[in-house]
């Protein structure tokens, strides 16, 4: 029997139970089982509904990837510095190209220590294409 039934089912058994006068341990029986079957089955519905609205959403996105824009892209300037308050910043300058197009874009970060900010920056130090005249301009961190 599906949870989604047995809980309500015995529920009404204990009600049952209780109208026929039987012990009172009995009554307590059926309701607290009834009660935890129906717990089960509200669980696996919203967790059936969850699944099903995530997996409808990967769908979707799988349904649009083919429209979306290619890109590539690299780091050319990595800067770091101090600003008045002493907290680390580390500001990324980068290159992408979407259809035929180039863009500039920058993007500064706020590292709470220096660990943070080395490790930071290591991920992009270390490509080759890193260089600070890509594109024939340079800038002040």
């Amino acid at each position: 029997m599906p949870s989604k039934v047995a809980g309500p089912y015995l529920l009404y058994c204990a009600l049952a139970v209780w109208h026929f006068k039987h012990s009172w341990w009995a009554v307590l029986i059926f309701g607290s089982m009834g009660i935890v079957a129906s717990y089960v089955a509200i669980f696996e519905l919203r967790r059936a509904r969850t699944l099903k609205q995530e997996r409808d959403r990967k769908t979707r996105i799988l349904n649009e990837a083919p429209i979306w824009p290619i890109a590539e892209a690299f780091v050319y300037d990595v800067c770091r510095n101090l600003d008045a308050r002493g907290v680390r910043r580390v500001t990324l300058r980068y290159i992408y190209k979407a259809h035929g197009e180039e863009f500039v874009g920058t993007e500064s970060f706020e590292l709470t220590s220096r660990d943070d900010a080395e490790r930071f920056e290591s991920r992009f130090t270390g490509n080759s294409m890193f260089t600070t005249s890509r594109i024939g301009q340079t800038f002040a961190c």
